[in-house]
């Protein structure tokens, strides 16, 4: 089920990046878009790929994709969940704040009191800057547990991005810059 739905995922995603003009000369027919998700890009060593291009690694857990990233300048490890509206982080890797502003966020399995405060964080672990990304935004932060992760990567931050493509074949997110 959780392999089906990635498929699904990297369908929708392949479908996002060829209607943002993501396919340089041929656009996929309906059954080459059944099998793995693939993007036409510049080559790597090109100076368009590298200006418009993040590569973030990721690894696959139980259907799950992580990314090494660094939180509050601290090492984590976050989700990426293109179902989640809004980015969100473990209490344990984000200290309070004074001003933070405290809501209460309904669940399936009942109410977590959490708050929305700015946070710094950044994906990947290269200083590279194709290989890394940097933000500070509003997150929603709580007493949440992410199966085996410290945050959740949400659409609040993959929507700055022109595109985005789930490399399985080499373990690579890549995000466009708009």
């Amino acid at each position: 089920m959780k392999l089906r739905l990635f498929r699904v995922m990297a369908v929708q995603l392949a479908l996002a990046t060829f209607q943002a003009g993501g396919y340089a000369a041929n656009p996929p027919n309906a059954g080459e878009l059944a099998g793995p998700a693939r993007v036409a890009t510049p080559p790597e060593d090109s100076e368009v790929h590298r200006a418009r291009q993040h590569r973030i690694p990721f690894r696959v857990e139980k259907g799950l994709v992580y990314v090494e990233a660094e939180v509050q300048g601290k090492p984590a490890t976050l989700l990426v969940d293109s179902g989640a509206a809004l980015t969100t982080f473990s209490q344990e890797k984000i200290p309070a704040q004074r001003a933070a502003s405290k809501i209460t966020i309904s669940m399936a399995r009942g109410s977590v009191v959490a708050r929305r405060q700015e946070v710094r964080f950044s994906l990947g672990e290269s200083r590279l800057r194709d290989q890394h990304c940097e933000f500070s935004r509003s997150a929603i932060v709580g007493d949440f547990q992410f199966m085996g992760a410290d945050g959740v990567v949400g659409l609040d931050v993959l929507s700055t991005f022109q595109s985005i493509t789930f490399d399985f074949a080499n373990s690579i997110l890549i995000l466009e810059d708009k």
